[in-house]
């Protein structure tokens, strides 16, 4: 079973004008430490070092993502404590937490990842939530946060 030419430059033209429509639609981030930081409990992760940050939304001084788009987000957090005790980080969109991961050893890594609905202008942010005392978090690959937009409304 063959396509017509007719259907087929159809196609290429919805797809092309599917395409010119969400054009500047993409938004991503990605974020590290620098250093190694300590937290305190409620303290955000302030993700200095911005490795991309297409469509502005992310912010290297406050450590929080302000959508630029309302949508559908997948966003990740991948965290490791160069510290003992037990502490938890919790992803949170406007308060109320999305994700949380826990560490419970020295030198272990930990990774949480949620897809929500984000609002253009809201925020999303990694925070300290449960207290082992100061958290020591190593630098580098071993911590980040991202984000992306799945599909805006």
């Amino acid at each position: 079973m063959g396509f017509s030419v007719y259907t087929l430059m159809f196609f290429c033209t919805v797809l092309c004008h599917d395409a010119q429509e969400h054009k500047g639609r993409l938004v991503y981030f990605k974020a590290s430490l620098s250093k190694g930081k300590t937290f305190g409990i409620h303290s955000t992760v302030i993700f200095d070092k911005c490795e991309a940050n297409i469509g502005k939304g992310y912010n290297p001084t406050s450590g929080v993502f302000h959508a630029p788009v309302s949508g559908y987000y997948e966003f990740k957090v991948q965290l490791e404590s160069s510290g003992a005790g037990g502490f938890v980080f919790c992803l949170v969109c406007e308060g109320v937490v999305k994700s949380e991961l826990s560490i419970q050893r020295m030198w272990s890594s930990k990774f949480t990842s949620a897809i929500f609905h984000v609002n253009a202008g809201e925020h999303v942010l990694v925070r300290k939530t449960l207290h082992g005392g100061a958290t020591p978090i190593s630098s580098g690959a071993r911590t980040q946060f991202s984000g992306y937009l799945l599909r805006s409304d």
